[in-house]
C-alpha cells in the first residue's frame, strides 16, 4: 500500500484502504490471527504430550492393529484383527527372504490384503510396515 501498488484490501466484512489508521488496523487483526494459532499449536502438543504421559496412543494406529476407541493403551493390544496376516509378512521377509516386490505380491494378489480404507496396501506402504519400530 505505501508503494502504491495495492490500492485496498477488502475482507467479507471490511475495507482497507491506504490510511494510517486502517493499516493499523489490519495489522492488528492480523496479528490477532497469528496469535490465536500459534496458541493452538501450543494446545495440540500440551494435549498429545498429556495423553502420551498417560499411557494412551496418539495418532492412527498401525496397519494390522484394529482397535475400538480411537487411543488405545498399551494393556489393549489384544485387539488385533489383521496382526497374523502382518506377522507373516515379518516371517516370510525374515525365513524366507522375500524382499522387494514379493510381500506386496504375496498381500495383493494371493490374500487381497486391504488397509483399513478398503484401498490395496501400496508397496511403500509395506516398506513403511516393515520399517515401523512398533512392530518389533
Amino acid at each position: 500500500m505505501d508503494a502504491k501498488l495495492l490500492v485496498e484490501i477488502r475482507t467479507y466484512g471490511q475495507i482497507f484502504s491506504n490510511s494510517p489508521n486502517e493499516k493499523f488496523l489490519l495489522m492488528i487483526l492480523g496479528s490477532q490471527a497469528k496469535l490465536e494459532n500459534d496458541n493452538r499449536g501450543i494446545n495440540v502438543k500440551r494435549g498429545l504430550r498429556t495423553k502420551i504421559e498417560m499411557g494412551l496412543w496418539s495418532g492412527v494406529a498401525p496397519s494390522g492393529i484394529s482397535t475400538r476407541n480411537r487411543w488405545i493403551k498399551s494393556a489393549k493390544l489384544s485387539l488385533i484383527q489383521r496382526a497374523p496376516i502382518v506377522n507373516k509378512m515379518f516371517e516370510k521377509v525374515a525365513y524366507e527372504h522375500y524382499s522387494g516386490r514379493k510381500p506386496y505380491n504375496w498381500l495383493k494378489f494371493e490374500l487381497n490384503f486391504h488397509t483399513r480404507g478398503n484401498k490395496p496396501l501400496t508397496l511403500p506402504g509395506i516398506y513403511r510396515i516393515l520399517d515401523n519400530l512398533f512392530y518389533y
